[in-house]
């Protein structure tokens, strides 16, 4: 566009579409550098798009903890749920990435130990159909198995669920991590790009292989059987977003970015990062 002061965003690690990789490989020198939203998604940065990691820096996601706090739990009354049982919730697009087949498979495993448990998915995408033809086909799931479609009570939900999943086959840093987190609840969620960064198993989560419904049904087993482990789990997941991940720790970081690029003072910051590269420089 002409404009001299440009900072990238990569925000995935794109796994889907390789023409991305080549797009941010063959723009990269126009721009002063990226910010990546992970340490994995830099890496996969550098690794599958052979970004130079001069121009990389790492800026987390954060999340508003008052906006979590505002918040009023989702009647369960309203979706038709009793009180007293299990839920499991998925919020996200019904998109291939999302791993919602390897969810339907884990949650076959899991009907006949807890059929007292429910799973609702909050979210519309291209993978609904294939939901819809699951449900269609194990009629025993079908009073335990919700599709929500979108929702504006996200945080809501959050607030009323027992355990949200997250079975992605690749990621960013995804929010619904974060605001869960945020909300106390507990999570389960696939080993890939973010929620590695975001949970420590067996202390803020559980975290599984991605593409393995059998690791995922166990992991939700062990958090439905163990309810007061999992609080704990919620709790620490709270603390440590209050400690790393709020918003304000991300704002301060863009602006000691914005600052340094620019040549502005940002001593306040405090923040030591790679990218106080000038336009003109020829690195």
């Amino acid at each position: 566009a002409g404009g001299p002061w440009i900072i990238g965003g990569l925000r995935v690690a794109e796994r889907q579409r390789r023409w991305h990789l080549w797009l941010d490989r063959a723009t990269q020198h126009l721009a002063c550098g990226s910010v990546c939203v992970s340490n994995g998604v830099r890496q996969f940065s550098i690794d599958q798009a052979r970004l130079d990691p001069k121009r990389l820096i790492v800026i987390p996601n954060g999340v508003d903890l008052a906006r979590i706090d505002q918040a009023i739990p989702t009647p369960r009354s309203t979706l038709g749920i009793d009180d007293s049982v299990p839920v499991v919730l998925f919020v996200g697009r019904l998109d291939p990435q999302k791993g919602i087949t390897n969810l339907l498979d884990a949650w076959t495993q899991i009907g006949p130990l807890r059929p007292d448990a429910q799973l609702l998915f909050a979210g519309e995408g291209p993978e609904r159909p294939r939901i819809e033809q699951w449900i269609a086909a194990h009629p025993e799931r079908r009073s335990s198995t919700h599709l929500l479609g979108q929702r504006p009570d996200v945080p809501g939900l959050l607030k009323m669920a027992s355990l949200l999943v997250l079975p992605s086959l690749w990621e960013g840093m995804p929010n619904v991590v974060l605001e869960a987190m945020a909300a106390g609840l507990p999570v389960v969620a696939t080993q890939v790009e973010g929620t590695e960064e975001l949970l420590i198993h067996g202390e803020t989560g559980w975290l599984v292989p991605p593409n393995d419904p059998a690791a995922l049904s166990h992991a939700i087993l062990d958090a439905l059987s163990h309810p007061q482990a999992a609080r704990r789990h919620g709790e620490r997941g709270r603390l440590r977003v209050q400690e790393h991940f709020d918003l304000s720790h991300s704002l301060r970081a863009y602006q000691q970015l914005w600052a340094d690029v620019l040549g502005l003072p940002g001593d306040r910051f405090a923040l030591d990062h790679p990218l106080a590269i000038s336009p003109t420089d020829p690195a």
